[in-house]
């Protein structure tokens, strides 16, 4: 019931922010042998052919330790995020990122350079589990209505880089699992339909929700309330 995903859910975030930390206070030595990561059929293919990487992930299980596990592909890699935990901590982390490879990037920063970036072969990272995003749509996940952001379509749509959806999971203490698959077919071939790459997008969170609902560590509201999904949809 939702009592008990939740304190499910409270649980997760608990020993994901133990995890991470304690992470980032080792370094990335034997990383890859702790959190290996799987990459689907056709994107390292598409990675070698010089296209870029839109990468969606969620916040959950442990998205940070999916991120890290990136830097693997050996290409640039940019997060796209708000300023992220407690202020005091901040500095360390974003220096810790810059150190495996990372550069984060805030929500409101300029497509235009995302997209010569994943032009010139690079990862972009996005959460798409968030509501502060610039531009967003409201999508039908679940069941229910959420402003899903629109960045990661457009941004594989206007570059023809892959979009593939990533997530990292504990598999065992002190080890993770990584994986990261296309798309849309994407992997195949540029799309350049935005709105057939957004339902993707909406498609893989909604499987992801539910396959792992005592995972989601996101502790504010998502879904619209009824009323306003309601009258948005008339409007």
């Amino acid at each position: 019931d939702a009592e008990s995903i939740a304190r499910r859910a409270e649980r997760a975030y608990a020993r994901f922010l133990m995890e991470y930390l304690r992470e980032v206070g080792r370094g990335s030595a034997g990383e890859a042998t702790r959190n290996p990561l799987t990459i689907g059929p056709g994107v390292e293919e598409a990675l070698a052919a010089g296209r870029g990487l839109v990468m969606c992930t969620a916040h959950l299980g442990n998205w940070e330790m999916g991120a890290r596990a990136l830097a693997r592909l050996g290409r640039p890699v940019t997060i796209v995020a708000e300023p992220q935990y407690a202020p005091s901590w901040r500095a360390a982390v974003r220096a810790s990122k810059r150190a495996g490879g990372m550069e984060v990037v805030a929500p409101d920063v300029s497509p235009r350079p995302l997209v010569r970036a994943l032009e010139q072969g690079a990862v972009i990272g996005l959460l798409i589990d968030v509501m502060h995003y610039a531009h967003g749509r409201v999508t039908r996940v679940a069941g229910l209505d959420a402003p899903l952001p629109t960045g990661p379509a457009r941004l594989a749509a206007l570059s023809g880089a892959v979009l593939a959806g990533g997530t990292c999971f504990r598999v065992a203490p002190d080890r993770f699992a990584s994986q990261l698959a296309a798309l849309a077919g994407t992997e195949r071939a540029p799309v350049r339909d935005a709105d057939a790459l957004h339902a993707a997008c909406a498609r893989w969170l909604q499987d992801l929700l539910l396959a792992h609902p005592g995972e989601w560590c996101l502790f504010r509201p998502f879904f619209e309330p009824a009323g306003l999904a309601r009258a948005r949809r008339a409007a």
